[in-house]
């Protein structure tokens, strides 16, 4: 009797230890960043892994879910401000780490399509349709121009297969477009 009280204390013991740990390690479950800074945030357009180092193969600090915010992160050595470079430093809740920017929108650019039969055209405004994008998917405004008394938003529209790629870019009308700061 002795024996199995001593091991179930035992059990109970590891198993508080053990979740513990799990929780020092698990992502946030919802957003962390509550206000929206559009100078510093950025959303992301794909379930993105925030790295240790500029560095793909760097280890993972923690992974965002599509559609989430990360902040960027003031420093003297790696601006917040998206630049050329290919990494930005940015915090999501307590993590810090780096994520490529061609994984990141500048929430001030952060849009989501919106309604139905959206047709994109590559070359300029009004043109031959390319592609139909569903309504929901991300987009980062590039420009805008108008033809024929409508305006229309060129944009990068993620999650879209386009030419071996994941993403397209091209006009779409400004009215199927929702700006869109993320979670």
């Amino acid at each position: 009797m002795k024996k199995t009280i001593t091991v179930i204390c035992t059990l109970l013991l590891l198993s508080s230890i053990l979740s513990v740990f799990a929780g020092a390690v698990s992502e946030p479950s919802d957003n962390p960043i509550r206000s929206v800074d559009p100078a510093r945030d950025y959303v992301v357009p794909y379930s993105t892994k925030i790295r240790e180092s500029a560095s793909m193969s760097a280890p993972v600090v923690c992974t965002v879910p599509s559609g989430y915010r990360v902040r960027g992160v003031l420093t003297s050595n790696s601006g917040w401000f998206y630049s050329s470079s290919q990494w930005t430093k940015v915090t999501y809740g307590s993590y810090t780490g780096y994520m490529r920017n061609d994984y990141l929108i500048p929430a001030n650019k952060s849009y989501v399509t919106q309604g139905s039969s959206i047709i994109l055209y590559v070359n300029s405004p009004g043109t031959t349709p390319i592609v139909s994008i569903p309504s929901g998917k991300r987009a980062c405004y590039i420009g805008s121009q108008n033809s024929g008394g409508t305006t229309y938003y060129q944009v990068r529209v993620y999650g879209v297969n386009y030419n071996g790629y994941s993403y397209v870019v091209g006009y779409i009308p400004s009215s199927q477009l929702a700006v869109d700061y993320g979670n």
